[in-house]
């Protein structure tokens, strides 16, 4: 049975197991590298948070980061050629498209996912419903 309790910790677990994959791939790859570790900034606020908290961890461990501001679409292909050290926060919804294609052409791997489920809605003004548009 899932209690709130048991999927939050679950959820705290997967977040950890998908943070320590991106580190230990990334860590290895700059490992031997004064190359700065490129982190893509996308243009919604989840996602720059998420950024900079990464960026922190390997910043932590003696690392020099980047912040790269980057179209969204772009993103795939630009960490496909190593222009970007990582790629985070990807919504099946709206981007796999781009992100399959990247991944067929080689040099992007799916480093795993996480349980949290995304919601996109869209909103409208009240005066919209009451004429029927």
């Amino acid at each position: 049975m899932n209690t709130p309790k048991s999927t939050s910790l679950r959820n705290i677990v997967a977040a950890a197991a998908c943070a320590t994959l991106v580190s230990i791939s990334t860590a290895s790859i700059a490992a031997d590298s004064n190359a700065p570790i490129k982190i893509p900034i996308k243009n919604w606020s989840s996602q720059i948070v998420m950024a900079h908290v990464i960026g922190g961890m390997f910043e932590s461990m003696g690392d020099n980061v980047e912040y790269v501001p980057v179209d969204n679409q772009a993103s795939f292909e630009a960490t496909r050629v190593g222009d970007l050290s990582i790629l985070h926060e990807v919504w099946q919804s709206t981007m796999q498209n781009a992100y399959y294609n990247a991944m067929e052409k080689g040099g992007l791997i799916d480093a795993g996912t996480h349980a949290a489920v995304t919601l996109e809605e869209m909103g409208v003004p009240n005066w919209v419903i009451e004429k029927g548009l």
